[in-house]
């Protein structure tokens, strides 16, 4: 339960920003692969920086619990983040994930080691993500 008033305007503003991107989501169709049969249900999240509020990306996240990190072949949009996953390929490095707003380091990038897959770090701290049905 949210005590702070201040907070509740914040989920209320991040609230009209997602259904403000529900248009861009609509036609998008989940990926599936060994990697959703591995962890379960896939569901689209819309992430948004938390100290702006600015939205970062639409992610599909496969199987329950906390976001703890992004593989770069799972994010749906912006078309320019979900091109870093062809980047990182070809210059075997890749920049951290910023709020474009703000600047806030989102995460940081890593190879996510058991699946040797290209990923995002995310600090948790300054991100909400909220599920897109």
């Amino acid at each position: 339960m949210i005590n702070n008033p201040m907070e509740k305007n914040k989920d209320k503003e991040i609230d009209v920003l997602a259904l403000e991107i529900h248009d861009k989501i609509k036609g998008l169709k989940m990926i599936y692969n060994t990697y959703t049969k591995k962890r379960g249900a896939p569901k689209l999240l819309n992430i948004f920086c938390k100290k702006c509020l600015a939205y970062v990306m639409t992610y599909q996240k496969d199987g329950p619990g906390k976001l703890l990190r992004c593989y770069l072949d799972r994010i749906r949009l912006p078309l320019d983040l979900q091109k870093r996953q062809f980047e990182y390929v070809k210059r075997g490095k890749n920049t951290s994930l910023d709020c474009k707003s703000c600047s806030t380091i989102i995460g940081t990038p890593i190879i996510y080691k058991p699946e040797n897959r290209p990923a995002y770090h995310m600090i948790y701290e300054h991100f909400n993500a909220i599920n897109y049905d």
